[in-house]
């Protein structure tokens, strides 16, 4: 599962903060089909995560709990956008 971080329940695009958006969508990576859960401090069950942005705090809480991170590029995308990047091969992945 892959956590994007979202703004709402109904919303359909990545927050610009991982820690500070009230919700995640639970990408499931083979099926493109997503479920929105509450943000409850990155518990949730999931092995990978997408940042907007290259945020150093973000990425180092989430690397510290085994978590591979991707980069959005410091672009609004929508949750299909990202599941497009990963049916293409072309989420970029920060090391």
């Amino acid at each position: 599962m892959l956590a994007i971080p979202i703004d709402s329940k109904s919303s359909t695009t990545i927050s610009k903060s991982f820690e500070e958006s009230p919700f995640f969508a639970l990408l499931d990576e083979s099926t493109g089909y997503f479920s929105v859960v509450k943000n409850n401090g990155c518990t949730e069950e999931f092995s990978s995560a997408i940042l907007y942005c290259d945020n150093k705090n973000e990425y180092e809480k989430c690397k510290s709990k085994d978590i591979t991170i991707y980069s959005a590029e410091n672009k609004k995308c929508s949750i299909d956008e990202i599941y497009m990047k990963i049916i293409n091969n072309s989420l970029q992945e920060l090391n």
